[in-house]
């Protein structure tokens, strides 16, 4: 990993530690800074840092550590969800005749191909 280094905008003194310019932050009588000058990061694209996404919320700390669900009670889920969907493949109008219904589909055999030469 790249060493971080850090300059005063002002004078340009290059140091491995953040914080303010001690040479040219004004400070009070008491030692108090006045005026601060905040060093600026040299190297920004050189660090090998990787990219740590979106931080975390209390939300997704709270759900991580919610027990998850067993193979059984998992598997009841999935029944209870299947049971409350409709089941669209039998499903047609009185409008639609004898021609939708489920046994009345044919197969279509080979894809047709549209020629070139049209």
């Amino acid at each position: 990993m790249a060493k971080i280094r850090w300059a005063c905008p002002e004078c340009e003194i290059e140091t491995s530690y953040k914080g303010l310019c001690r040479e040219c932050t004004e400070y009070d009588g008491e030692g108090v800074p006045v005026k601060p000058i905040h060093r600026v990061r040299l190297n920004w694209a050189k660090t090998d840092t990787p990219n740590m996404g979106k931080p975390k919320s209390k939300q997704d700390f709270l759900q991580s550590r919610q027990r998850k669900p067993t193979k059984k009670q998992f598997e009841a889920l999935k029944e209870h969800i299947n049971s409350q969907s409709k089941n669209v493949a039998h499903e047609h109008t009185d409008e639609c005749g004898d021609d939708c219904a489920p046994d009345s589909f044919q197969e279509i055999g080979e894809m047709i191909v549209r020629d070139e030469e049209e």
